[in-house]
């Protein structure tokens, strides 16, 4: 399985990063890689919805889990494969927060989707990120 992460570091609240995470239609707001998302029903496990990224099919997504302390983890499952999605954050001693967004590629074709999809991850994650970030910091305020 090939993984990509990205870290950042910013003084939001982590409850205005999730209040940005669980609003899955305005994820094109900080995720310009998205055309749109819509989730059918609660942000919550278990939980269906679509998303259309810019330039390809939209694709169907469950939502694994969710948890307002710790983050949520999403799946898209692609033919003989998945992308597995992490959103995680976490405190730390200086008062300030971390996430981290985690793209696992699993499945007996993960790595043709790692190597296809991968370079434009680890191009678009950071921006998105960064977005996400400022978004949650003027939440905040």
């Amino acid at each position: 399985m090939k993984t990509i992460e990205c870290r950042v570091e910013t003084g939001a609240a982590p409850e205005a990063l999730w209040r940005i995470w669980s609003d899955v239609a305005n994820w094109p707001r900080w995720d310009h890689g998205i055309e749109w998302a819509r989730l059918g029903g609660p942000f919550e496990g278990g939980t269906t919805g679509r998303i259309k990224p810019n330039g390809g099919p939209e694709v169907p997504f469950v939502l694994l889990w969710a948890n307002p302390q710790e983050g949520f983890s999403d799946e898209s499952r692609l033919p003989l494969g998945r992308l597995r999605f992490e959103h995680r954050w976490r405190p730390l001693e200086n008062g300030r927060v971390e996430f981290v967004h985690r793209v696992g590629f699993h499945g007996p074709l993960g790595f043709l989707y790692a190597f296809l999809m991968g370079p434009s991850f680890r191009r678009d994650l950071p921006k998105a990120m960064e977005t996400l970030a400022r978004m949650a910091e003027r939440d905040g305020q």
